[in-house]
């Protein structure tokens, strides 16, 4: 990343950048990362309350909320090309978009159209579960998994 750029002169795309460089902010990140794929998982076994499939559902959009956050954070401090050149941040931004289709989809359904939209929920939502794969990302846990190979 070519950090003379005149686009990095910004304040907001350096206070970004910071942002988005900090270890606190990563962590923050991976632990909401955590908390999605065990809400997503608890979701559909075993079955649930109707009240507590509730929570999991606002729990959702608030994961999907900060996801977005944290893409648009990206986005403006790397610059379109910068973001779209790592891998991760391509898959977080499917993950993000299909997230939010998901989301649209499933406030906008009807009782006579759920059993069609719901084999289509649960693909998006399964594809949201691979969030994890980030983990693999962290130094010291692709370390660790390089050494098993």
């Amino acid at each position: 990343m070519d950090l003379e750029h005149p686009y990095y002169d910004n304040s907001i795309v350096d206070l970004f950048l910071r942002i988005i460089e900090d270890v606190y902010f990563n962590a923050f990140i991976l632990f909401i990362i955590i908390c999605n794929t065990i809400v997503l998982c608890m979701d559909k076994y075993p079955e649930h309350d109707p009240q507590i499939l509730a929570i999991f559902k606002i729990c959702n959009l608030l994961f999907t909320i900060v996801f977005t956050c944290e893409l648009i954070l990206k986005f403006v401090a790397l610059g379109f090309r910068p973001f779209f050149r790592d891998g991760f941040n391509i898959f977080d931004f499917i993950i993000v978009f299909t997230s939010i289709q998901g989301i649209v989809l499933e406030l906008s359904e009807t009782d006579s159209d759920k059993k069609g939209k719901n084999s289509y929920l649960l693909i998006l939502r399964t594809f949201r579960c691979f969030r994890i794969f980030k983990l693999f990302k962290i130094g010291d846990l692709r370390v660790l998994i390089d050494s098993q190979v």
